[in-house]
């Protein structure tokens, strides 16, 4: 392959995978911890997101390593034209499932603040509790117990930064 290394891309997903959990899992966390708690429209919603993300980002790189199998240095490429061909139906697959979940997250973003997860169904969390679901109405008073969860959420996601910050520091003297 000469001078192309698989090191180099291997630690950038590593790492890029490191942060996009670790911010979308904080996010997940919170919105399954507090009321009600379980699998609901928040929640899943977040998993869904770091689902298509996650699904954009393996077809990115999927394309990237097909197009660096067709440009060798000096050497020829059996069926280069198929791995060609494949990895732009990748990399634009990619581009397209990432397209639709940036507008799906600021859609539902957009329902959020619009209060449409403030019904039945999202507050009694039926995804994960079934028929089983109970509606929580939380005293307005009671809520300063839920910051905790809030700080903690927030200082994960600060923290898996820094740590990616370091990482890509250090990798990169």
């Amino acid at each position: 392959m000469g001078s192309w290394s698989l090191e180099p891309i291997t630690l950038a997903a590593i790492g890029g995978l490191f942060v996009q959990w670790a911010t979308t899992g904080s996010a997940i966390w919170f919105a399954y911890v507090t009321p009600t708690a379980g699998l609901g429209c928040h929640s899943a919603s977040f998993i869904l997101y770091g689902s298509l993300a996650t699904l954009a980002f393996a077809l990115s790189i999927a394309s990237t390593i097909l197009e660096q199998f067709c440009h060798p240095t000096g050497a020829r490429v059996r069926n280069a034209w198929m791995i060609r061909k494949a990895s732009i139906i990748l990399r634009r697959s990619g581009k397209i499932i990432a397209w639709i979940n940036c507008v799906s997250f600021i859609l539902l973003c957009l329902l959020r603040f619009a209060h449409q997860y403030d019904n039945c169904y999202c507050g009694c969390a039926v995804l994960g509790h079934g028929n089983k679901g109970f509606q929580v109405f939380v005293d307005p008073y009671l809520t300063h117990g839920y910051f905790r969860f809030w700080i903690a959420s927030i200082i994960f996601s600060a923290v898996a930064s820094v740590l990616l910050y370091m990482f890509t520091w250090a990798n990169g003297k």
